[in-house]
């Protein structure tokens, strides 16, 4: 993401403000700092995003984007709300979607592939699904990742060829996706085990295998909760 957030800005003149660690845990202190420094956009997880401008609804920002984990709503706003998806094996981002502030969403989309990208939705024998069905998200183009390091076996099975442009190959995401009927990926979680907390990937099968070495522990089970136990 700080190739995001740096390069965009600085390429085209503009100036990029780090925020400090203690501003971005108090929406008061964002507030304030956005309102000093004259800032005009920014990137965001979607949990400090949906806050501020839930808190803020006038900021005065041109645009705000949001990624790197599920949108759960659409906080009205006077700036252009982008949503973006896309995994680290394919850097940086795979597809957007910019936000009609008056429509009703079931399902938050996280939208079309970006110009020199393309996206696929297939089912387990990697065929490609219709319209309105889930399937897995496979993604192909220039930026994707060689593979794992060090991690062979699970490189040939995340990284495979594409069987629909030949020549290209395409990274398996693991994300259970759909197009809807306004030709835009909706997301709606995964196809094994994985879950995004906070923006990060955890691996619950991990965590019950290590569970597993700690003596007197025969059995285990990984979840998330909403909220606090």
């Amino acid at each position: 993401a700080s190739l995001e957030d740096l390069f965009a800005v600085l390429t085209v003149g503009g100036t990029t403000f780090i925020v400090p660690e203690e501003v971005t845990k108090d929406l008061s202190l964002l507030h304030h700092f956005i309102l000093e420094n004259r800032i005009t956009g920014g990137s965001y997880i979607p949990q400090i995003g949906q806050m501020l401008l839930q808190e803020y609804p006038d900021l005065p920002v041109e645009y705000m984007v949001v990624g790197g984990d599920k949108m759960t709503i659409v906080p009205q706003s006077n700036c252009r709300l982008i949503n973006v998806y896309g995994p680290t094996e394919f850097t940086i981002d795979a597809t957007y979607y910019e936000f009609e502030q008056e429509r009703h969403y079931d399902n938050i989309p996280i939208g079309r592939p970006l110009h020199n990208q393309m996206a696929f939705i297939v089912d387990s024998n990697k065929h490609l699904l219709p319209k309105g069905l889930a399937g897995e998200l496979c993604l192909a183009g220039k930026q994707m990742a060689r593979g794992y390091w060090k991690q062979e076996e699970l490189s040939r099975e995340k990284f495979t060829d594409c069987p629909f442009v030949e020549g290209e190959r395409m990274y398996r995401t693991g994300d259970l996706c759909r197009w809807n009927e306004q030709g835009q990926l909706e997301y709606i979680g995964r196809i094994d085990t994985q879950v995004k907390l906070r923006g990060f990937r955890v691996e619950l099968g991990e965590l019950e295998s290590r569970s597993l070495k700690y003596d007197g522990i025969k059995q285990t089970v990984a979840n998330v909760h909403d909220g606090q136990l």
